[in-house]
């Protein structure tokens, strides 16, 4: 409701603007009105949406890893040490199977588990720690 009501007063800024081009603008109190109402609408829903939605969460770092891995996105990791056509077949074949990239590209046999989780490395997708 909030953001209504800012395109609102932005449509109310640019009609009031249009009217005043060859004189001074007799609708600069609505403008300004529609501005300081849309900049104090936009922080009190900032600063609400922070307080009631925002603090006190966290991330599910077991969920996130599991989504992540079981995610096509880090292929592109491996494209360029196996090539694209085999990265796309072990992406589609682990969606189709429901499996991780890791299982697929090992059943493939073309790396060893050490040279996948050096290549596509997780970690730092799912964790704020540097490596």
């Amino acid at each position: 409701m909030v953001w209504v009501r800012v395109f609102g007063d932005h449509t109310s800024v640019t009609f009031a603007g249009s009217q005043g081009l060859l004189k001074p603008n007799v609708f600069r109190p609505v403008i300004a009105d529609a501005i300081l109402r849309s900049i104090r609408l936009s922080e009190d829903a900032a600063a609400n949406f922070t307080q009631h939605r925002v603090v006190g969460r966290a991330a599910d770092a077991a969920r996130i890893s599991d989504l992540v891995s079981h995610s096509p996105m880090p292929m592109t990791a491996l494209a360029p040490i196996i090539g694209y056509d085999k990265a796309a077949h072990i992406a589609k074949a682990a969606h189709r199977n429901g499996t991780t990239l890791l299982k697929e590209v090992m059943a493939a046999k073309i790396m060893d588990k050490r040279a996948i989780e050096d290549a596509i490395r997780l970690a730092p997708m799912i964790t704020r720690d540097k490596e």
